[in-house]
């Protein structure tokens, strides 16, 4: 670069007006048709902390109970059949993530609303009024080959409709044991909303969390105890109350009990919270309430400052903090918002503000039917197809690539947004490679594309993937769109999902080039789109390092204890002179056997009996004739008879 344009010895003030003033001087009508800005890598932007390092897995989905059969597997019905293979479309969308993080696959959580009403089916125990979802060995069926070709772990929402720990227990020992591999559970949640219980007729008139926090410790005893130890648990899942007149006390509260002393022991011990960015049920009552613009106004840059608090006292426990569930707006998202190019600018700017503020793990909402879904069902076609929010979940994982990054305000122009929060800008340190990386999201309303200038800080041999041969290079990453309210178009490296037939992108991966001057790069971002600028020596998708566990059988087939089955015993040494004593104990044994089945007999006839009289006493919901079933969102809800008996509720 020509020692006239060096701005090494300004600041990034001073740099800013020299540049916008040679545009001014460089246009007879004093027009500038590009804003211009420098970046200042070498440090994070005043009075901000880099985060800590960010789990490559950290993006993830959520999924409800009532779309596992549709959302992961050969489509709705499922449920009802002998199929339980996963759906091919979806699991090249969940490997597309991993593999934009050198092969670290998405957390996946299954539960929300329908965990709470969630019935396990050929349960013996009384079946609840408001037990309006059955679940059975299909689903987890589902759910084990999903993982096993994703390699994706797993958040399984337990029941809690009833404060008797009863019904978990039953659920994880009867359903999930003999279905699902241990490997592939990351965490068993307990509770889901519980400050909704209240209002949903789930619990009586003045719950609180003080008995919340009860109903949590006894349900965690109740499942170690059935399960044994070596899992990892989370909670309290709030909607709303994240503040530390709740949360903080759950966190520490749970650690003078017997329950947090092996909560905190445990290396991965999570606490939830919920959030979406706009409030979808307010549009029933005020149409304009959720816009285009209403949902890039959020999140503010201070708006999540109160998860500081919290991951300080959770870390002090050996605790994480986990986003467990969200989307751009709530009550399944908002037409025309939720399900465009909007959504996917608010999807990476969220995952970034949480990963700033130490948030370990992500759940992205969306059953394949709701409008915030980052993946959908097409009726048209009769293919799943990305969403918008897919691409900013990728877009998220493609700036990330893998192990060793932190993330830190970058300072523009002096400060850290321009123009209040309509342009953040976002600086990766990759602490293996050297590598870094300026993210740029402009959510500015203004029409005119800005001009970034951003200084590799430190000599380029700090950059260990380059060979001293070698010059590093801006590797340019973009998020675009025709529009914001684009619902298809949506390109990312040159790449769309549109069409896709199979879940694999249509269009080559491509990445711009950016040469360097001196260690200077500029390049520009247009208005509505997000850009990744990455300084180093490696084009392309990073190489794998992720390492997958063996794959597991789909009946792993358990012991009635979690673990490996008892091992082969080895020869006895004195076997031929025990042959007498093994014929006396084959006619014990037959007589044994002979009085456990009168038992079970005699069980059955009792259950029977007790079934009649529980539906005579109402404990048992009579069958509906209403047409709820007709206006159940799943195609198959007519030919399912459970659902045409009981209606089970719209997610």
């Amino acid at each position: 670069m020509p020692e006239v344009l060096s701005f090494g010895k300004y600041a990034a003030w001073q740099k800013s007006l020299y540049i916008k003033l040679l545009c001014l001087f460089a246009f007879v009508h004093i027009l500038c048709p590009v804003q211009a800005a420098i970046v200042d890598l070498s440090r994070p932007a005043s009075n901000t902390t880099p985060s800590a390092l960010i789990d490559p897995s950290f993006v993830g989905f959520s999924v409800e109970w009532t779309h596992v059969d549709d959302a992961l597997g050969p489509g709705p019905g499922a449920n009802t059949g002998i199929d339980y293979s996963s759906n091919p479309v979806v699991v090249n969308l969940f490997r597309h993530l991993a593999e934009a993080v050198a092969g670290y696959p998405p957390t996946l959580r299954v539960g929300g609303n329908s965990a709470t009403r969630l019935w396990w089916q050929g349960s013996i125990l009384p079946r609840l009024s408001q037990s309006t979802w059955s679940v059975n060995a299909m689903e987890l069926k589902i759910i084990q080959e999903f993982a096993s070709l994703t390699g994706s772990k797993m958040v399984l929402t337990v029941p809690m409709l009833s404060p008797d720990p009863a019904y978990a227990v039953e659920f994880l020992v009867k359903g999930v044991m003999p279905n699902l591999s241990k490997d592939h559970i990351l965490a068993i949640e307990i509770g889901n909303e519980p400050d909704h219980y209240e209002k949903n007729s789930r619990r009586p008139l003045g719950y609180s969390f003080n008995d919340f926090t009860k109903e949590f410790t006894v349900a965690y005893n109740a499942i170690v105890a059935a399960i044994g130890p070596g899992f990892d648990y989370q909670g309290p899942a709030y909607a709303y109350p994240w503040t530390s007149d709740y949360m903080i006390p759950f966190i520490q509260g749970q650690r003078g009990t017997k329950y947090l002393s092996s909560f905190a022991q445990s290396p991965n011990a999570m606490s939830r919270f919920h959030k979406y960015g706009q409030r979808g049920c307010s549009t029933a009552t005020n149409p304009d309430a959720v816009t285009p613009l209403t949902l890039l106004a959020d999140p503010a840059p201070e708006e999540y400052v109160w998860i500081d608090s919290l991951v300080q006292v959770a870390q002090a426990g050996n605790q994480d903090i986990v986003w467990g569930e969200g989307g751009s707006s709530s009550c399944n998202g908002t037409a025309g918002v939720s399900d465009t190019f909007a959504s996917a600018i608010w999807t990476v700017d969220t995952l970034l503000e949480m990963a700033y503020r130490n948030v370990k793990y992500t759940s992205l909402s969306g059953a394949a039917q709701t409008y915030y879904a980052p993946y959908s069902f097409d009726p048209v076609t009769g293919r799943m197809s990305a969403r918008p929010t897919y691409y900013g979940m990728l877009m998220v994982n493609r700036i990330l690539r893998g192990t060793g990054n932190i993330l830190f305000r970058a300072s523009l122009d002096g400060a850290w947004a321009l123009t209040g929060n309509s342009i953040k800008t976002w600086g990766v340190n990759n602490t293996a490679t050297g590598e870094m990386t300026l993210v740029v999201i402009h959510k500015s309303p203004a029409a005119n594309a800005t001009s970034f200038t951003v200084q590799y800080p430190y000599a380029f041999s700090a950059l260990s993937n380059c060979t001293a041969s070698q010059q590093p290079k801006g590797y340019i990453t973009r998020l675009e769109a025709p529009a914001l309210n684009a619902k298809t178009g949506v390109t990312i490296n040159k790449q769309t999902w549109d069409n896709s037939p199979d879940g694999h992108p249509i269009g080559a991966y491509s990445e711009e080039i950016v040469e360097a001057q001196g260690q200077m790069f500029t390049f520009t971002v247009q208005q509505y789109s997000i850009v990744a600028l990455r300084i180093g020596c490696t084009p392309g998708l990073p190489a794998q390092s992720y390492t997958p566990p063996p794959a597991e059988p789909v009946n792993p087939g358990f012991t009635p204890v979690w673990g490996t089955p008892n091992p082969t015993p080895p020869a006895e040494p004195d076997a031929p002179f025990k042959a007498e004593q093994r014929t006396i104990g084959k006619y014990v044994g037959i007589g044994v056997g002979a009085a456990v089945l009168g038992l079970a007999c005699a069980l059955v006839l009792t259950a029977m009996v007790r079934k009649r009289r529980m539906k005579n006493d109402g404990a048992i919901p009579t069958p509906r004739t209403s047409n709820a079933a007709a206006r159940h969102p799943h195609p198959f809800a007519k030919r399912n008879p459970y659902l045409y008996a009981y209606a089970g509720d719209v997610v």
